[in-house]
């Protein structure tokens, strides 16, 4: 259909800032997308369902390509942003449709370093790294990039006494 062409289209766009570090442009564009898709997390949400810890058979759900990707991304938008709270968001959602991908639990602890959170932190990241592929040496390299900048940003965060 053309809402999902269209949905396809601004996820891409996203996934360019994303890559160039531009999370404030990246976000609208994956909010964008995500509102042109079918996404029954959220259509439960508007229902009232309590959705935290659910998840969806993905042969079930329509456009999984396109809100798994779009969540991701957006995620890592809010992670540029410093918007921690709304990485989160991101993760559970993606986690819906993907509860066992590594990168949910990668993107969640980073938030978790930044918001001070360490044993939590410690805690999503070890879960990626155990389901990751290459036993997690995309992730050590992912953390360390962020974690540097976190306290390039703000020195006082209590991940920046650590050695990674």
């Amino acid at each position: 259909s053309d809402e999902q062409s269209s949905a396809e289209i601004l996820a891409m766009k996203g996934f360019r800032e994303v890559i160039y570090g531009r999370g404030d442009k990246a976000a609208p564009l994956l909010e964008r997308a995500l509102s042109r898709v079918y996404d029954s997390r959220r259509e439960m949400l508007a229902q009232g369902v309590d959705v935290r810890g659910l998840t969806i058979s993905t042969k079930n759900a329509p456009n999984i390509w396109i809100l798994t990707m779009s969540y991701s991304l957006l995620a890592e938008a809010y992670l540029q942003q410093a918007r921690y709270d709304k990485v989160l968001e991101c993760v559970e959602a993606f986690r819906f449709y993907r509860p066992e991908f590594p990168v949910s639990y990668l993107f969640e602890s980073l938030a978790l370093y930044a918001e001070g959170r360490l044993d939590e932190a410690d805690s999503s990241y070890e879960r990626s790294v155990a389901l990751s592929a290459d036993g997690g040496k995309n992730s050590d390299r992912i953390r360390r990039s962020y974690v540097r900048k976190f306290c390039i940003d703000n020195p006082s965060l209590d991940v920046c006494s650590r050695k990674f």
